[in-house]
C-alpha cells in the first residue's frame, strides 16, 4: 500500500490511498468561497482594447442579439436559464459512435424509455419518464442488468442549416423562410438541400421537412466560464485566442488566419495574434459559423460584420432602461438606453466597435481580400477591414461581457447554510469524495483562477493500478461508453491531438506540438506520481523519460470530459455531456454506485459486454480512479443535493444585474400546419422571455427560475409563468 499526499492548485491537502483496484479520497478541507481576491484570471488585450465598458456592452448587446444567427438564433438561445438550456421540446440528438481512426459517424434515434417502441425523432417533447438515459434494474450497482440504455444525446435546437448565398434579407415565403415575423426581413439568404441521410430532415404526414438540427452535446452554462482554462466539454476552445478561431496557436500556422492590422490602405498587413487566458474569446467565435448552431454552412464572420455593423443592436429586442451594463455611458457618449423600455440600443454596432477598439483594427477604407499566402490585396469585390477583422471583436467583446458573469453571491459564499447543506458539505469533501475534482472557488479543477494558473497535466494512479497522464480537469468518469464519444481524446481539423497529455508525449518523441507554449510550464515534480516514482527510479523527480520509454507512455485521455462548475448547478438541468440525467437525484444515484462503467474479463479497446466500457482502442480502461461505490445512505443523498442549491446565487435566478438581459425570442420545438410540401422548413414555436433590467424578474412581476435540480416538475411550470 502507498499513501500520496498531495497539495491541490486550491492549497486542500488530500490523502489518496493507491494500491491495485482501490483508490479512495479522503476528507479535504472546505472550498474557499469565492472572493475578488481568487476571481478569474483577466487576459491582456493589450492596446487592441481602448474601451473595456464599451467592449463588454458590445459583448453582450452580440450575444443576446436575434439578428446575428442565420435564421433567428442568438447566442442566448441556448444560454438564456442561468447561462444554460432548460427546453423540453427538440432537444435530443441521435448522437453515434467513433472509430478507431478517431471519426465520428452519426446514427439514427434511438428509441425513447417513456415509449420503448418510438425513436425520440426531431421536434420530440421530452418528459420525466425519459431519464435517465441509461436505467439499470439495481440504481446502487452499475454491473446489474440493463433495463434501458440510448446513446441518444440531449442538448439544444439551433440552426436549420443550409448553404450561405447572401446576407440579403431572405423573402419571407413559406417554406424558404421560417420567420412569419418581425425577423423574417433580417435572415439571410441561404439554400436548403433535402438531405435523406440527415436525421433532421424527417417525414412528418407523408412528406419529408426540415427541422432545426440539435447539437452534439448538452450546453453547459456560460456562468463563471470565466474560469475555465479551456471551453467545451472537449477542451478544443484554447486558452490562447488567436482571433480568428477556437483552435488558437494550431491555427496560426496556417498563412491566412491573423488579423488586418493599420490604418491606411497601404500599410495594412496581416499579424498573427495569439493572447493567453482567453478560451473565452476561442469559445466565443465557434458558434456563429457552426451549421448546428447558428449559421448557414459557408457564412464568415466578415459575412456577419457586414449584416450587422450598420444596424443598431438588439433593434427588434426590448432594452430596460436599469440595464445593468447598457445604462452605463462614459462621457462623451450619448446614453445608450432611455428613461423607458425601448426597441434597440441609441447606437450601431460599428459605433460600438469604434469606441470599444483600436484604430488601427477597424479605420481603414477600401475593401480587401486575404491572399493565399496572407498577402492583404486591394478588391472591389472584398470586405472591409472592420468586417475582415469582426471575428476579433466578436471574441473579445463578449470575453469582456463574459468576465462580468461571476456568481458569487451564494449561501455557501455567505456561509449560511442550512443544516441539511452543512450536512451536505460534510458528505461533499468527505464519503462523497466529490471536492476531488469539484474544488477550487469554482468547484471544478478544470480552472484557474488568480494566483493559481491550471498546470495542463497530471500523470495518475489509475483504477488498474497503472499510472497514466491525464488532461487536468478533464475525466473519463464513465457516464457513457468510450466509443459513444471520446471527449479530449479527440482530433482538432489538422488532426492534432486535443489532449495536452497526447502532445506531452509527442514532444517527448520530438514530434510537432501545436501547444507547445501552454505545455512549457509543466513541471512532473508537481504530478500526483512523478516518472521517479516508477519509471525513472532513483533519478530526480525532473527527470523526463527518454523517447524509447516515452513511446510506451500511458495517457488515460479518451472518454474524459471538462469537469463543470457546479455553481448554480440546481438551475442548469439536465447534466453531464450527453445530457442523460434529468435531475441532481439521477446525478447523485450516478456517482453512489461508480458510475455507469460496465467491466469484462476481455479487452477490445472498444467497449461492449466482455470489456471495459471506458477503454478505447488499444487501451482497456480510461477509468477515473475516484469512481467507485459511495456507500452513501439516502439521508446522505439527500443532503448532498441541498449543499449544491446552497451554490445557486438569487441573482442567477432572478435575472438580476450582472444576469440581467433584453427581451429573447428563442424557439421551442416547430408546429406542422397543412400544406407543407417535401423540403420545406418546418415552422418555429417561438417564445419571448422577458426584459429584465438590474432588478431583475421580480420588478417585471415574474417569478424566479426554479432552484430545484429537476428539468422537469416546477422548472418547466415557472418557465412557462416567465415566457411569453
Amino acid at each position: 500500500m502507498k499513501i500520496l499526499t498531495v497539495k491541490m492548485a486550491t492549497g486542500l491537502v488530500v490523502a489518496t490511498v493507491l494500491m491495485p483496484g482501490v483508490v479512495r479520497a479522503l476528507t479535504a478541507a472546505p472550498i474557499q468561497p469565492l472572493t475578488a481576491a481568487n476571481g478569474p484570471i483577466v487576459p491582456d488585450t493589450g492596446d487592441i482594447i481602448v474601451d473595456r465598458t464599451a467592449a463588454a456592452q458590445l459583448g453582450k448587446a452580440l450575444f443576446w442579439d436575434n439578428k446575428v444567427g442565420s435564421d433567428g438564433n442568438a447566442c442566448a438561445s441556448c444560454h438564456f436559464a442561468a447561462g444554460a438550456d432548460i427546453r423540453a421540446i427538440n432537444q435530443v440528438n441521435p448522437g453515434g459512435e467513433f472509430d478507431t481512426l478517431r471519426r465520428f459517424a452519426a446514427d439514427t434515434f434511438g428509441p425513447r424509455r417513456s415509449n420503448a417502441k418510438a425513436a425520440f425523432g426531431p421536434n420530440a417533447t421530452a418528459v420525466a419518464a425519459d431519464f435517465p438515459f441509461h436505467v439499470l434494474s439495481n440504481p446502487a450497482d452499475r454491473n446489474s442488468a440493463v433495463l434501458f440504455t440510448t446513446n441518444d444525446v440531449f442538448s439544444s435546437q439551433g440552426s436549420y442549416g443550409g448553404t450561405f448565398k447572401s446576407t440579403a434579407p431572405m423573402v419571407n415565403t413559406y417554406g424558404v423562410s421560417a420567420w412569419s415575423g418581425a425577423l423574417g426581413a433580417l435572415t439571410e439568404t441561404c439554400t436548403q438541400t433535402l438531405n435523406t441521410a440527415d436525421p433532421f430532415h424527417a417525414a412528418v404526414g407523408g412528406v419529408r421537412v426540415v427541422h432545426r438540427h440539435v447539437q452534439l452535446r448538452n450546453t453547459p452554462s456560460v456562468i463563471n466560464a470565466a474560469f475555465n482554462a479551456r471551453q467545451f466539454w472537449d477542451g478544443r476552445a484554447n486558452n490562447v485566442f488567436n482571433g480568428v478561431d477556437h483552435l488558437g496557436e494550431r491555427s496560426n500556422t496556417q498563412p491566412t488566419v491573423g488579423i488586418v492590422v493599420g490604418q491606411t490602405p497601404g500599410e495594412l498587413a496581416l499579424q498573427k495574434v495569439s493572447i493567453a487566458n482567453a478560451s473565452l474569446a476561442s469559445q466565443a467565435v465557434a458558434p456563429p459559423l457552426s451549421f448546428f448552431e447558428m449559421s448557414c454552412a459557408g457564412r464568415t464572420f466578415a459575412d456577419i460584420g457586414r449584416k450587422l455593423l450598420a444596424l443598431r443592436p438588439l433593434s427588434i429586442q426590448t432594452v430596460h432602461p436599469k440595464d445593468s451594463l447598457f445604462s452605463v455611458t462614459r462621457a462623451p457618449y450619448a446614453p445608450l438606453v432611455g428613461s423607458a423600455k425601448q426597441a434597440g440600443l441609441n447606437t450601431t454596432y460599428q459605433a460600438l466597435i469604434q469606441r470599444a477598439f483600436n484604430p488601427k483594427y477597424w479605420a481603414s477604407s477600401g475593401t480587401y481580400k486575404l491572399a493565399f499566402d496572407g498577402r492583404v490585396v486591394a478588391d472591389p469585390a472584398g470586405y472591409r477591414q472592420v468586417e475582415l477583422n469582426f471575428s476579433l471583436f466578436w471574441g473579445l467583446a463578449i470575453q469582456e461581457y463574459e468576465l462580468l458573469l461571476v456568481s458569487d453571491r451564494t449561501p455557501y459564499d455567505a456561509g449560511t447554510l442550512s443544516a441539511a447543506a452543512r450536512r451536505g458539505m460534510a458528505v461533499f469533501n468527505g464519503q462523497g469524495g466529490c471536492s476531488r475534482c469539484h474544488t477550487g472557488p469554482a468547484f471544478s479543477d478544470a480552472t484557474a483562477y488568480k494566483g493559481a494558473p491550471l498546470s495542463p497535466i497530471d500523470r495518475i494512479g489509475m483504477v488498474d493500478g497503472g499510472a497514466a497522464l491525464v488532461d487536468a480537469g478533464f475525466h473519463n468518469i464513465g457516464v457513457t461508453p468510450t466509443r459513444n464519444d471520446i471527449g479530449v481524446g479527440g482530433l482538432d481539423p489538422y488532426g492534432y491531438p486535443l489532449s495536452f497529455s497526447r502532445q506531452a508525449v509527442t514532444a517527448l518523441l520530438h514530434g510537432p506540438v501545436p501547444d507547445r507554449a501552454q505545455l512549457a510550464g509543466v513541471d512532473p515534480c508537481r504530478f500526483e506520481i512523478p516518472f521517479n516514482k516508477d519509471l525513472l527510479v532513483g533519478q530526480p523527480c525532473s527527470a523526463l523519460p527518454e523517447s524509447a520509454q516515452a513511446f510506451k507512455l500511458r495517457t488515460a485521455v479518451d472518454g474524459a470530459f471538462k469537469v463543470p462548475s457546479l455553481r448554480n448547478v440546481a438551475l442548469t438541468p439536465p447534466y453531464m455531456h450527453n445530457g442523460g440525467f434529468a435531475d441532481l437525484t439521477q446525478v447523485i444515484d450516478f456517482y453512489n454506485r461508480g458510475g455507469n462503467r460496465r467491466t469484462g474479463a476481455t479487452c477490445t479497446g472498444k467497449g461492449g459486454p466482455t470489456s471495459d466500457t471506458s477503454g478505447f482502442d488499444d487501451t482497456c480502461s480510461n477509468a477515473d480512479p475516484d469512481m467507485r461505490p459511495l456507500g452513501l445512505t439516502a439521508a446522505q443523498r439527500t443532503d448532498l443535493i441541498e449543499f449544491l442549491k446552497s451554490l445557486t446565487d438569487n441573482r442567477v435566478a432572478c435575472q438580476q444585474g450582472p444576469f440581467d438581459h433584453p427581451s429573447l425570442l428563442f424557439m421551442n420545438g416547430h408546429h406542422y400546419p397543412s400544406g407543407m410540401k417535401t423540403g420545406y422548413r418546418a415552422p418555429d414555436l417561438a417564445r419571448t422571455l422577458p426584459v429584465t433590467g438590474t432588478d431583475g424578474l421580480a420588478a417585471e412581476g415574474k417569478p424566479c427560475f426554479a432552484n430545484n435540480g429537476d428539468l422537469f416538475g416546477t422548472t418547466q411550470t415557472t418557465v412557462n409563468r416567465i415566457v411569453q
